[in-house]
């Protein structure tokens, strides 16, 4: 019972080199403890109680999300302009070469980690299929991730992360009623 924001942008499909980069700015905006949302929105302004976001999987047109769930009694119009600042600085400054580097290695563990089990390969390999007509794609996808430079991020945030493609939701939740006197 908590407010929360949600801004989304309308993207590309799966499976190409702009979607990659794309989940790849997902990772360094919104993964895990360190990411820069987190660092900004929970942190420092302490804000937020949780942030997450990134690029879906899709065959067709794909989402870019940011959500936040606001601590109480916070603005969300101001909660919303620090995500925008956070885009804006990626678009002029960029990213470091250490982020991307975060990014590779916590995307090589997590494909270590889910390839594990032979239920889990099937499975990637079957969507993979589908989706792509590639099964193959579970032995090359890393090295997608492995050409994305800086200087594609920022152009990506520049092109896919602009005002008019974007919808935002704010979501406050009804305040509870009070409870009676006990009988």
């Amino acid at each position: 019972r908590l407010p929360r924001l949600d801004i989304v942008y309308k993207t590309l499909p799966a499976n190409t080199q702009d979607f990659y980069t794309l989940d790849m700015l997902g990772d360094i905006l919104f993964g895990g403890p360190s990411s820069r949302l987190y660092q900004k929105l929970v942190k420092e302004k302490s804000v937020a109680l949780q942030v997450a976001g990134g690029v879906d999987l899709r065959r067709g047109p794909a989402l870019f999300q940011a959500f936040a769930m606001l601590k109480p009694g916070q603005d969300a119009s101001e909660v919303e302009k620090l995500i925008y600042e956070e885009f804006e600085r990626i678009k002029t400054d960029g990213v470091t070469p250490a982020e991307m580097q975060k990014v590779l290695i916590q995307d090589r563990l997590q494909q270590a980690e889910s390839m594990t089990s032979t239920m889990s390969r099937a499975r990637t390999m079957g969507e993979y299929a589908v989706y792509f007509h590639d099964p193959d794609l579970i032995n090359t996808i890393l090295a997608k991730y492995s050409e994305i430079t800086p200087a594609d991020i920022q152009r990506v945030a520049r092109k896919y992360l602009g005002a008019t493609q974007r919808t935002v939701v704010w979501t406050n939740p009804k305040a509870q009623a009070q409870a009676g006197p006990a009988r």
